[in-house]
């Protein structure tokens, strides 16, 4: 299904409409640099097309991976990496953000600083934001909107809400999922 959003799958039963001009940033599920191509994080960030260093060396530093800039790519950890390509798909000032899996390799407490930063960054750049993603609880805790798919949409709303729907116990067994929203502001 990303792919199609993305214009890299072509399936004849799908019509996609896309903006005219509209900017996409992308995190794969997955990349594995290697040492053939000793491409430092700063270069890779600025591969993204039109920005600037300033706005790349910005990213890099919301991210926390600054000091990681002149490493290799492929000497970066599991979580560094996602949050590399984060710091590169944002670094695009893209209109919309498709992240497949974008907390993979990131341990919890570094998946809800990146949530939250997803949330403030969003924000703050108007900027919407599509994750796919099989870790419910975070998901159903972290997102506005949540659309679960099995082939076809079978389920979507506030997460409040879907995990309340009979196609929501059909995907996903009876268990009850707690939704936490995680705060950083000490209030919780």
């Amino acid at each position: 299904m990303l792919q199609g959003l993305l214009g890299l799958h072509w399936d004849s039963r799908a019509s996609i409409y896309r903006m005219r001009g509209l900017r996409i940033g992308y995190v794969p599920q997955k990349l594995n640099p290697n040492s053939l191509l000793p491409l430092s994080l700063r270069r890779f960030a600025m591969l993204c097309g039109s920005t600037s260093r300033e706005l790349v060396e910005k990213r890099l530093e919301e991210l926390g991976i600054a000091e990681l800039s002149n490493r290799p790519l492929y000497t970066l950890s599991g979580g560094e990496l996602q949050k590399a390509m984060l710091a590169r798909a944002t670094s695009k000032q893209a209109d919309c953000l498709i992240l497949d899996e974008p907390l993979s390799g990131v341990d919890e407490s570094g998946q809800q600083k990146i949530y939250a930063w997803l949330k403030r960054y969003s924000r703050t750049h108007s900027c919407s934001i599509l994750i796919a993603s099989h870790d419910l609880h975070l998901v159903m805790g972290a997102t506005d909107r949540v659309v679960c798919l099995d082939r076809r949409i079978r389920c979507e709303g506030k997460a409040h809400a879907v995990v309340r729907t009979t196609a929501f116990a059909n995907l996903f067994g009876k268990t009850r999922y707690a939704l936490y929203a995680h705060d950083h502001s000490g209030s919780n």
